[in-house]
């Protein structure tokens, strides 16, 4: 092998390894606050934050387990009033997708809460199938209330 085509595998070895922790990037850790400043715009360096708050009537339990493709995030059984959150920021390469299965007596839901598509982000489809775009904020609010549950921006969907 002549020096040019060494040269050009040290190169792509160098890249590969310098892009490895870059790519495995991706942390997602419970949280209980607003710690991080995301004023920016729109990034990849953006933290996301995501609130499940139980707003259920009659002292109902909301059982909650959400995760990703490398994070289970648990099982959480949330009594009214009360909040599970987490933060994460999004991956560079292969997209971030969070979802969700949260049930209290005989009413059950699963559904994506998060996601990135190639283009843009969009929140979950409307009961219609129909895709809308979400405001880029760096935060996400889920509520259970009755028999439906709001998404971030009081969009509501039923279920039941």
């Amino acid at each position: 092998m002549n020096s040019f085509y060494k040269n050009i595998m040290l190169f792509i070895l160098v890249q590969a390894i310098a892009m490895t922790p870059l790519i495995t990037s991706s942390s997602s850790e419970p949280t209980k606050g607003y710690d991080d400043n995301n004023n920016d715009s729109f990034s990849l360096r953006t933290t996301w934050h995501v609130h499940t708050v139980n707003d259920l009537s009659d002292d109902k339990i909301l059982f909650v387990h959400c995760k990703s493709k490398d994070d289970d995030l648990g099982i959480h059984n949330l009594t009214v009033g009360v909040e599970f959150s987490w933060k994460f920021k999004l991956q560079i390469f292969g997209g971030t997708l969070f979802w969700c299965y949260m049930a209290y007596d005989n009413f059950h839901a699963a559904f994506n809460v998060f996601w990135v598509n190639e283009v843009f982000l969009q929140d979950p489809p409307d009961e219609g199938g129909h895709d809308e775009s979400m405001e880029m904020l760096p935060r996400k609010t889920i509520v259970f209330q009755g028999n439906a549950f709001k998404l971030g921006g009081g969009r509501e969907s039923r279920y039941g």
